[in-house]
């Protein structure tokens, strides 16, 4: 103030400070490419296979939290579901509550409903989208498994959401590690190329032949 006579106070000084922060952030680290999230009390409130689709709340701050996973998989991001379910449960939910949700099965480029550690889910999933673990953000309620990913998968940026899930939409403003530099055309078809790949090498897996392979890819040309 006395030097430069610039009307600002301190709590705008720290603000600007942050944000010249956040861009140089953004640009010093390697990016994030996928946002791997619980199930249960994370994309809705309740548990899929104790208070079925019928039971679970979905409005609110979970309403917002899967409006932001949504945005950040039109930036370029890739969606993968990790929970500790049966994936029939999951997928009724998906079914029958599909309303109500803000982002659907097709959302995810990769998928894990089962009762594994949530560590070997994710390590599953980098290996089925070939992509590295340090380039996975993971989100759940429960720190114990925010803990036990932590230890096993130390590559992996793993996040506790706010005990009090009214918090979530401020909490998720300020995701520095989910900055993402800008969207090009290509970014919103990354889930789709994702699932496709992932359809050919089941394909390829199941077929008898490498002719067999070939004739199911039904291509035109």
């Amino acid at each position: 103030e006395r030097v430069g006579k610039i009307p600002f106070t301190e709590t705008m000084f720290a603000a600007l400070a942050t944000a010249a922060c956040r861009k140089m952030s953004l640009h010093l680290r390697p990016p994030a490419k996928v946002l791997v999230l619980d199930a249960d009390n994370t994309l809705w409130s309740g548990v899929a296979g104790e208070d079925g689709p019928e039971g679970l709340k979905m409005d609110g701050p979970w309403a917002a939290l899967q409006t932001f996973a949504k945005a950040k998989q039109e930036e370029g991001f890739l969606l993968a579901l990790c929970s500790k379910n049966n994936e029939s449960d999951l997928e009724r939910v998906f079914s029958e509550r599909a309303e109500d949700l803000v982002l659907n099965r097709e959302s995810f480029a990769g998928w894990k409903g089962n009762w594994n550690p949530k560590s070997q889910s994710i390590q599953e999933l980098a290996s089925e989208l070939n992509l590295g673990i340090d380039s996975f953000v993971f989100l759940d309620d429960n720190p114990a498994e925010i803990a036990e990913v932590s230890a096993n998968c130390p590559g992996v940026t793993a996040i506790c959401l706010p005990e009090n899930p009214g918090e979530f939409p401020r909490f998720l403003k300020h995701l520095w590690c989910l900055d993402h530099a800008g969207r090009t055309s290509e970014d919103s078809l990354r889930t789709e190329f994702y699932q496709k790949e992932s359809q050919r090498k089941e394909l390829l897996d199941s077929s008898r032949s490498f002719e067999d392979f070939l004739k199911g890819l039904d291509l035109e040309i």
